[in-house]
């Protein structure tokens, strides 16, 4: 019998936004950045589908740009958020975002 009961804490939405995951790298060219779409997201955190497969464990740095419309006005919001790779496979990575991020408007002329 399937139990479709929601047990996470923070309802998920199903959205697709473009991001970059920064992970921290001790080689000579410093940081990994990797371009990702959203699979969906809730405050806690998100799902990531990737272009290809890479391995990606522990704290990472996540930027996302979000389109708002209200009505005939458009409007963009940048968050910046520390995370945590929880779950890295072949075709997405999961995240726990840090209690600590940025929300801030993304001017546009």
């Amino acid at each position: 019998m399937e139990n479709n009961l929601e047990r996470r804490e923070n309802p998920r939405f199903e959205i697709k936004l473009p991001a970059i995951i920064t992970q921290p790298s001790s080689g000579l060219n410093g940081n990994n950045f990797h371009l990702l779409l959203t699979r969906d997201i809730s405050h806690s955190g998100a799902y990531f589908t990737m272009m290809k497969p890479y391995a990606c464990q522990g704290p990472v740095r996540v930027e996302l740009l979000i389109q708002v419309n209200n009505g005939c006005h458009q409007c963009f919001l940048y968050m910046m958020a520390n995370a945590e790779v929880v779950r890295c496979d072949g075709s997405g990575l999961a995240v726990v975002f840090d209690e600590d991020f940025m929300l801030a408007p993304f001017p546009v002329q």
